[in-house]
C-alpha cells in the first residue's frame, strides 16, 4: 500500500495531499463545441469565438431557445397610513384593557 501524506483541515480534519491539490485546479470554460454548421455561411464551427465572431461580422444575434414569457409586474403594496393604525392599535388595546376590567 502506498504511503500518503495528509494535511489537517480546519472542519474537514485530516485530508490527503492529493485530493487538496486537485481542488486548487479550478473549472475552465473550454471554448470547443461540437461541430455546428452555422446558418449565415454554412461553414462547420467547432469553435464558439468563431461561431460568435461569424454572427456578430454579418450583424446579427446569437440568441438562446429559451421560451420568452412576460411577467406581470408585482402590484405593490398600499402605503400604510400609520396614523390610522397607531390609532387602531390604541383603541384596541383601551377595549381590551376595559373589558379586563
Amino acid at each position: 500500500m502506498p504511503r500518503q501524506v495528509y494535511k489537517y483541515v480546519k472542519g474537514r480534519g485530516l485530508v490527503p495531499i492529493e485530493e487538496l491539490e486537485r481542488e486548487l485546479y479550478h473549472s475552465v470554460i473550454g471554448d470547443e463545441m461540437p461541430d455546428t454548421v452555422h446558418p449565415i455561411d454554412g461553414k462547420i464551427y467547432n469553435s464558439k469565438s468563431g461561431f460568435r465572431n461569424t454572427t456578430r461580422r454579418n450583424n446579427c444575434v446569437e440568441v438562446g431557445n429559451d421560451l420568452i414569457t412576460k411577467q406581470k409586474p408585482k402590484p405593490r403594496p398600499e402605503a400604510v397610513n400609520t396614523h390610522k393604525l397607531n390609532k387602531f392599535l390604541w383603541d384596541t388595546i383601551d377595549k381590551a384593557i376595559n373589558e379586563r376590567k
